[in-house]
């Protein structure tokens, strides 16, 4: 099981929206410690390597070391929807 939760929900879309300018689709590593990313570009010109460490979060809780394939231009899409003050959880 994996929950966390953002107070400041701009640290991930900004951060989402800068990697989905290069890569459409990636493999979310989700560990004790941190949600990691690193995937390569189609034309393998360009490489994202991204960490968000779980003092960026209000609450992290990962019981067991997962992976999440995500569409990173439809995370956006959620994230888009989500104001300054608002939270945003994933689980």
């Amino acid at each position: 099981m994996f929950k966390a939760k953002l107070s400041d929900p701009s640290l991930l879309k900004d951060s989402v929206d800068t990697i989905s300018e290069l890569i459409h689709e990636g493999l979310f590593k989700i560990s004790a410690d941190s949600l990691y990313l690193r995937a390569a570009d189609r034309a393998t010109v360009a490489v994202v390597d991204f960490e968000l460490e779980k003092e960026a979060f209000e609450e992290f809780d990962c019981e067991e070391e997962t992976q999440i394939g995500l569409n990173l231009e439809d995370l956006l899409d959620v994230l888009k929807r989500a104001k300054k003050d608002d939270s945003v959880t994933l689980e």
